[in-house]
C-alpha cells in the first residue's frame, strides 16, 4: 500500500521530547530533543491504550518520518513532550507502516 506523505503545510508545529536519560537519586533527568515540522492536534477524546485502559487524551502529535526533523527517531511511552510551555505525558506511541517502513507516528499524550 502506498501512503502518501503529510502535507508540508500541515508540519508547522514543533516541540520538545524529553528522552530519559539514567536513573538519578534525586529524580529523573531528560535529553531535550528539538522536534520540528510535526503536527499537534489538540483534543479531549476517550482512547482505549494498549493495555485496555482509558485515558483522555489532551492530544496527539504526528510525526511524518521523511518530512519531520530529526530522521530516524522513534517514541516510546517513557518519553515526554513540551509544547507551548506545558509538559505532557506520552500515553501511546503507534508506528503507522507503509508495506515495511513506518510512514509516521502517531503520539497520544495527557
Amino acid at each position: 500500500m502506498n501512503i502518501l506523505q503529510i502535507p508540508s503545510r500541515l508540519l508547522s508545529d514543533s516541540a520538545v521530547l524529553l528522552v530519559p536519560k539514567e536513573k538519578e537519586i534525586f529524580g529523573d533527568s531528560y535529553e531535550e530533543v528539538q522536534l520540528t515540522n510535526v503536527r499537534i492536534c489538540f483534543s479531549k477524546k476517550v482512547r482505549l491504550g494498549s493495555n485496555n485502559t482509558v485515558s483522555v487524551s489532551a492530544g496527539t502529535l504526528y510525526f511524518d518520518c521523511k518530512r519531520s526533523a530529526p530522521a530516524d527517531r522513534s517514541f516510546t511511552t517513557e518519553m515526554k513532550l513540551v509544547i507551548g510551555g506545558e509538559r505532557y505525558r506520552i500515553s501511546e506511541a503507534k508506528a503507522v507502516k507503509a508495506e515495511q517502513d513506518v510512514h509516521h507516528w502517531e503520539i497520544a499524550f495527557v
